[in-house]
């Protein structure tokens, strides 16, 4: 249990830092007009590939649910950035009624 834990820990902050990087760079505008759900893109085929890897590795053994534990990471990070989004919006839209009787 605490294996899923980390997977979904880490792959939320690798999510958050591969949208942090799409954001800031200038070469690609798709990529940076459509960072968070890239980076959740990103995310999961980073997690996909880290599976595959391990096949591979002495020792180690592949498991789908830690693919679904990092995609989970992911979707942490895109639904909590969203709401923090929305959140931020509706504080600055608030409007100041008129003082005046």
């Amino acid at each position: 249990m605490g294996d899923k834990f980390a997977h979904t820990l880490f792959y939320g902050v690798l999510c958050g830092l591969s949208f942090r990087a799409f954001v800031v760079q200038e070469k690609f505008s798709l990529l940076k007009h459509c960072a968070l759900c890239a980076a959740f893109i990103f995310t999961i085929l980073y997690g996909v590939t880290d599976e595959v890897h391990q096949l591979y590795v002495w020792g180690r053994t592949s498991d789908i649910l830690d693919v679904t534990a990092d995609a989970f990471g992911g979707l942490i990070f895109v639904i909590a950035f969203s709401l923090f989004q929305e959140w931020k919006s509706g504080i600055t839209s608030v409007e100041v009624p008129d003082s005046k009787v």
